[in-house]
């Protein structure tokens, strides 16, 4: 074996040229690999956090618009979160998008309100890690708003302004912090409130949003348990479900789609890699076949010489590979630095993980070993006097 390793070096040292170019090969293939895998996994983590920055898992809305909202009934809500498939449940009212002015005149443009039925609400929109200034509303009619269009209108914290809606009117609210929106938040503009009948229990909703955990049939749930809680507490009220991937379909068609695109950018990578491969190992063994010829003349094996080239390409693609890794890892950081606003928040989150690199990479050497496997098998025909006569 110690002998069969020095072999393999001096091959490798003495076309040191080709085997430059069968590490460049390599190192070409993970990066590419790489690349198409992490952008495929961050377009598909893009769209969960889509849906999840934007879209409730359910949504429950009254069916006819004229009937009676859902009053805030805690005992439903404490059924509804002790059922171990629900994540969180929660009252939501919207009152859409308005606009104000505060008491020192300000002017509040276009802000896309979001009020909710307890504290809880700011855990439900995973906003409880995104504070940037001031704090969390604690009291009623305080709110929380969208850090950009804050600072854009030039408002300050504990600016005070008259709320109207259809259902309120005259509500004072005050601003007490603003937070960093999710990256894929459909609306950039959200304020997020507790109204004072919310906190009384004397007010009513007409959105009930949930969020499920993991592996959980959401229209069976909603049709049997949901359904039934629904009809003993709010007997008089027709209702209809809407999940988020009725709401956004084609989602569903991209992410099908993005897996298609990522299984024929493999392939095509793969059979590039192995064409390169192929071509640049029988160069290299027909530059190396009077050598070939000589060890079989002195007695080597065909499986002898067979494993001097394997390790030779274990070799070349495990230093192939350490480069690979640390050039995909340095692009990748590139192409996050291009996937991100001047003003810090993403525009894509790029997956980087040593397991993705070490995927890539165990895809790539496969795909060279079986190149050298069947470049050799090749070689096996060729008789000594043949190799040795070739220069």
């Amino acid at each position: 074996m110690k002998l069969t390793f020095k072999l393999a070096w001096s091959f490798i040292i003495k076309s040191y040229k080709q085997s430059l170019l069968i590490i460049l090969t390599i190192v070409t293939g993970i990066g590419a690999v790489v690349f198409i895998i992490s952008l495929a996994s961050s377009l598909k983590a893009m769209i969960k956090s889509f849906a999840g920055d934007n879209f409730p898992d359910l949504e429950v809305r009254r069916t006819i618009y004229e009937e009676p909202y859902f009053d805030i009934d805690e005992d439903f809500k404490a059924v509804m979160e002790d059922l171990p498939e629900v994540e969180k449940f929660i009252f939501i009212y919207i009152p859409g998008t308005i606009t104000a002015k505060t008491q020192t005149n300000k002017k509040i443009n276009s802000i896309y309100f979001i009020g909710f039925d307890d504290f809880d609400g700011f855990n439900y929109f995973n906003i409880e890690d995104s504070l940037v200034k001031g704090r969390f509303p604690d009291k009623a009619n305080e709110v929380l708003i969208d850090d950009v269009v804050f600072t854009k209108e030039g408002l300050s914290l504990n600016d005070t302004f008259l709320f109207n809606s259809s259902r309120f009117t005259n509500v004072n609210v005050k601003i007490v912090g603003t937070f960093k929106t999710p990256t894929y938040a459909v609306n950039k503009n959200r304020a997020y409130f507790v109204f004072d009948d919310f906190v009384d229990k004397t007010g009513a909703s007409a959105h009930l949003f949930f969020r499920f955990n993991k592996d959980v049939n959401i229209k069976e749930l909603y049709e049997t348990i949901i359904t039934e809680e629904l009809t003993n507490y709010y007997p008089g009220i027709e209702h209809y479900p809407l999940y988020w991937d009725d709401s956004i379909p084609f989602l569903e068609q991209i992410e099908n789609s993005q897996t298609i695109f990522l299984i024929v950018m493999e392939l095509f990578i793969g059979l590039v890699v192995f064409l390169l491969s192929s071509s640049l190992l029988v160069y290299l063994i027909n530059k190396q076949s009077k050598s070939i010829g000589l060890l079989k003349a002195l007695g080597y094996q065909q499986k002898e010489i067979t494993l001097t080239f394997l390790i030779k390409t274990i070799i070349l693609s495990f230093i192939a590979t350490i480069l690979g890794i640390i050039l995909s890892h340095f692009g990748l950081n590139i192409f996050q630095a291009f996937m991100t606003d001047s003003d810090g928040s993403l525009i894509l989150e790029v997956i980087k993980s040593f397991k993705l690199y070490l995927n890539a990479a165990l895809i790539v050497f496969v795909i060279v070993l079986l190149a050298t496997t069947l470049t050799l098998r090749k070689m096996k025909k060729v008789s000594i006097i043949e190799l040795i006569k070739r220069t």
